[in-house]
């Protein structure tokens, strides 16, 4: 009875504080993604600024050098922009929202990306600098406040994982 009553409370414990770190973990992984995404876009900029590559090639190009999670999507926005199939950029742009199951940005990373490529496709060279420019300001603000949180806040849910799993074993017995 004993035996399986401190197994009861390692589990708890070990459930409690992998929740924690897996939170924390979230955390980290959210930033690591907002980074490659200031990197795909100072491609980007790159890209249209100096060489004035058309969006389709950039997108091309980006999706070629970029390796993760927005490789692939780059490569197929290339494609389906240099076919044109009546779908506008807004329209392809709209499916990188299917990504956002298996990301780590929050809702509001996702709605500023949305709000980028809906901005994106159909502005001249100098609007769609400025709307790079916008978003990659936007992205530096994010991460700057992200790993203020992160150093706080990742320690604080192991923190609370490990307590809350004392706390619940103290409850139980």
């Amino acid at each position: 009875m004993l035996g399986l009553k401190l197994c009861g409370i390692i589990l708890i414990i070990a459930s409690t504080t992998g929740i924690g770190f897996f939170v924390g973990n979230n955390m980290k992984l959210r930033l690591e993604e907002l980074k490659e995404l200031k990197k795909i876009l100072g491609m980007l900029r790159g890209e249209i600024r100096y060489t004035g590559t058309p969006l389709y090639e950039a997108f091309g190009i980006i999706g070629k050098r970029t390796k993760g999670a927005y490789a692939d999507f780059f490569l197929q926005t290339a494609k389906e922009l240099e076919e044109l199939n009546g779908k506008s950029l807004r329209t392809i742009w709209g499916s990188l929202k299917e990504k956002s199951k298996e990301s780590h940005l929050s809702e509001n990373d996702w709605e500023r990306l949305m709000q980028f490529g809906e901005n994106l496709g159909y502005l001249d060279k100098e609007m769609q600098l400025g709307t790079i420019e916008l978003y990659l300001e936007q992205i530096e603000s994010e991460l700057a406040d992200g790993y203020v949180n992160y150093s706080k806040n990742s320690k604080l849910c192991q923190a609370l994982g490990i307590c809350s799993g004392l706390f619940l074993t103290l409850i139980l017995i």
